[in-house]
């Protein structure tokens, strides 16, 4: 599936792709942390996914990438995405 936004339920068919196969739980991971991962983690929140975010699994290219994926983790769990760690899947 290709996008052309940040959130990958914009614009796309992938919430009628993960329904149709009975999906109701997502996981994210990917580039970059304050960019794409944050918009479709959001999107898949708003569009009634359970979303999970893999601590460990997002990256940025900022000088204080770090301080953005402590900043982006806090601010996705209080919008009611769950960030978790390998060895909790």
């Amino acid at each position: 599936m290709q996008k052309q936004h940040g959130n990958s339920f914009e614009k796309t068919g992938l919430k009628s792709l993960l329904e149709s196969r009975g999906v109701q739980e997502i996981l994210v991971c990917g580039l970059v942390t304050h960019g794409c991962v944050r918009s479709t983690c959001i999107g898949g929140v708003r569009e009634g996914f359970a979303t999970r975010l893999l601590a460990n699994g997002h990256s940025n290219w900022h000088a204080f990438a770090e301080l953005k994926i402590a900043e982006t983790e806090s601010e996705l769990r209080r919008l009611g995405v769950a960030v978790i760690y390998r060895d909790s899947l």
